[in-house]
């Protein structure tokens, strides 16, 4: 044989070796099962309506052992309830990127979410239609097949082998290039099958990355948790608004929302978000925002806007909420007080083995910046 041909030979079997994707068929040397206190378990396996599959119940997520991947496609059939989802570029299970479904949904535009996973924050209220979720159609009670592409900055959701992606978005945690790929339940049992990976070649993205949001409030300082007393608040303001402590410089993300949970290593209970708008005049400005849990908002001191975020399932929206900001010549304090929604689950969501909040943020613009400017501090 030629030996160009040869080798030429010889490296198109090396590269169809390494791009062959990996089965798995659920095993324990494959696999690792967290419960939600965070314990291991049995792997739980079954032949289920003529599959063998990996059955998770509720909140539990299985981790794929040697799966560190950046640009990989994967193939899976699902069969289940709930949030039943793929995480990917983990680094624990704690912080990664997630896709979903929420089968009972089919048909609305609820039924796909994609999330970026903050110290075991889902943040479904930060992240919505029609940027981050989308319509599909399945049956929970019958399986349908997944295939799920990553590469680079951009994830590709397809369902039952659809020509066109069912969603299609510019990941958001650019802090994460790689990690280990995971399988989750949430609230209901879901079932997996025919678990499939192949690894892939970076791709370029389809369009321009997006800028960051230069219309918001994007620079904060917030300060260390704290538990939330109205009655002391709204009782004694002047010595509560003297109570906060350790200040940490936050930023908006592209869309100009502050995801709280991503500067909070244990999302709970409180904080205070602070910035300054120095105004060459007296005027009044209209502020427009949007929240998940509870928000009180303080003006130099005073107390303007206290509400709790309780209609569309608690849905963050741009503008939703509008207040006017009587701003004075010279710097204006502008004070968030804002905690997530742990009170809707009693004492907070159960999370690996902790409490916390799975929704706590904020986005918050002026209808009018002329002669204003803005610097946390």
């Amino acid at each position: 044989m030629n030996y160009c041909l040869f080798i030429l030979f010889a490296n198109t079997l090396a590269f169809h070796a390494n791009t062959q994707g990996r089965a798995y068929s659920f095993t324990d040397d494959e696999l690792i099962v967290y419960d939600a206190e965070n314990e291991t378990i049995p792997l739980d396996t079954t032949v289920h309506e003529g599959k063998k599959s990996l059955r998770l119940k509720q909140n539990e997520i299985a981790l794929l052992k040697d799966s560190d991947y950046d640009d990989f496609r994967l193939e899976v059939d699902m069969m289940g309830a709930g949030m039943a989802g793929i995480g990917f570029r983990s680094m624990d299970l704690f912080n990664y990127e997630f896709i979903y479904v929420r089968t009972e949904s089919s048909g609305t535009e609820n039924s796909i979410q994609y999330v970026p996973l903050y110290n075991g924050a889902t943040s479904w209220q930060l992240y919505n239609a029609p940027e981050y979720e989308t319509n599909a159609s399945f049956n929970g009670n019958e399986w349908f097949h997944v295939t799920l592409i990553v590469q680079g900055d951009n994830l590709r959701l397809f369902i039952n082998n659809s020509e066109d992606p069912r969603i299609e978005v510019e990941l958001l945690r650019s802090d994460l290039s790689r990690g280990q790929i995971l399988l989750k339940s949430e609230f209901d049992p879901v079932y997996y099958a025919n678990v499939e990976i192949q690894e892939l070649e970076a791709r370029q993205s389809v369009s321009e990355p997006k800028e960051p949001a230069d219309t918001h409030l994007t620079d904060w300082l917030i300060s260390e948790p704290f538990p939330l007393n109205e009655g002391w608040l709204f009782w004694d303001t002047g010595s509560f608004l003297q109570s906060f402590e350790g200040w940490n410089q936050i930023a908006a993300d592209r869309d100009g929302v502050i995801n709280l949970s991503k500067y909070v290593s244990h999302p709970i209970n409180a904080v205070a978000a602070k910035t300054v708008l120095t105004s060459e005049s007296a005027v009044r400005r209209q502020l427009l925002f949007d929240y998940t849990h509870t928000l009180i908002i303080v003006l130099n001191s005073e107390i303007l806007f206290y509400g709790k975020e309780m209609d569309d399932y608690g849905y963050v929206h741009d503008g939703e909420e509008t207040i006017v900001l009587p701003l004075q010549q010279g710097e204006n304090e502008l004070l968030f007080l804002i905690n997530g929604d742990a009170e809707l689950y009693g004492e907070g969501v159960r999370y690996q083995g902790r409490t916390q909040c799975a929704n706590w943020g904020y986005v918050a613009k002026l209808d009018n910046y002329d002669g204003i400017t803005i610097m946390a501090r």
